[in-house]
């Protein structure tokens, strides 16, 4: 065989090797074994919260708010958008959730101020402090609000509850600011064994701490069940709070519901962030961090 031969078959054999890896590597794919495919992997649940994130929030504190915002004022602020500051998970649960006040106004009086739901025809948090010194001469005057009637309350059986306490404005602030924590703005439907019991420790412990420290600011209201309880054609809350500061930089904190009765208040204490948990709002939010948040005071004062 010659050269030429040689070297043609040797062509030929490349050719034909190539041909057929092409024609191998070319075919269709077998389908994958379902029975062997890997299973997917499923998104990370998010796990439910206890509480339901609240449709409006109340900052209560010394909040920056704009000057031509008509809720400004001096520390409470009530605001229709979604809130800005992630509230601290309470350390125990409670069994209510945050509730839509609707429309609400805030309220400026002698000694203290009043975010008033006019859609549940509630006070939703009132906030005053006990301090020494000059008072402001001048308030501005007092604005005239739709409430419900009084009587209704006494009707359904309720009485009816101061959020910010007449002697404790008066106190400081003179006989003639009293009249105007008996405004229905500043009024709540409470059972009256709650009224005439717990509630009724307040007033007295806030003149004496007053005294005791020389300085105390107090932040009250209500907590309502989601939807809220009508009875007699007004809106009864569930519950009500009481938070302290002084200026030891600790707080004190209560939740007294409809039910309960005597003059102990120790089985009523609860954290800032409890109270926060149940309310939608920000309790003293630039003045304590989150550790005193969420302590549980041993005793009271």
């Amino acid at each position: 065989m010659d050269r030429f031969t040689t070297y043609l078959l040797a062509g030929m054999a490349v050719l034909l090797a190539t041909a057929a890896s092409i024609a191998y590597f070319s075919r269709p794919q077998e389908a994958a074994d379902p029975s062997h495919s890997a299973p997917p992997i499923p998104s990370p649940a998010r796990s439910p919260s206890p509480f339901s994130p609240p449709t409006t929030a109340a900052n209560v504190g010394q909040i920056p708010v704009s000057p031509g915002s008509p809720l400004a004022t001096p520390s409470l602020l009530l605001s229709a958008s979604a809130p800005t500051s992630v509230v601290p998970a309470a350390p125990t649960p409670v069994p209510w959730t945050p509730v839509n006040p609707g429309q609400v106004q805030t309220l400026v009086y002698p000694g203290f101020t009043v975010v008033y739901s006019l859609t549940l025809g509630n006070p939703l948090v009132a906030q005053y402090a006990m301090v020494g010194g000059a008072k402001p001469k001048r308030y501005p005057p007092a604005v005239a609000v739709k409430t419900p009637n009084p009587r209704l309350i006494t009707a359904a059986g309720y009485s009816r509850a101061q959020m910010a306490l007449g002697s404790s404005i008066g106190l400081y602030f003179g006989k003639t600011s009293v009249p105007n924590t008996e405004l229905m703005t500043n009024i709540a439907p409470m059972a009256p064994a709650c009224l005439q019991g717990p509630w009724a420790q307040f007033g007295p412990l806030e003149a004496r701490w007053a005294g005791e420290f020389g300085w105390i600011e107090i932040v009250a209201g209500t907590i309502f069940a989601s939807p809220p309880t009508q009875v007699g054609g007004i809106v009864i809350p569930v519950a009500f709070f009481r938070a302290y500061r002084r200026s030891y930089g600790d707080a004190l904190a209560f939740i007294i519901p409809q039910t309960a009765s005597g003059t102990d208040l120790k089985p009523y204490l609860t954290s800032i962030a409890t109270i926060e948990a149940a309310t939608g709002m920000d309790i003293f939010p630039n003045t304590l961090d989150l550790s005193s948040r969420e302590q549980v005071a041993p005793a009271v004062w």
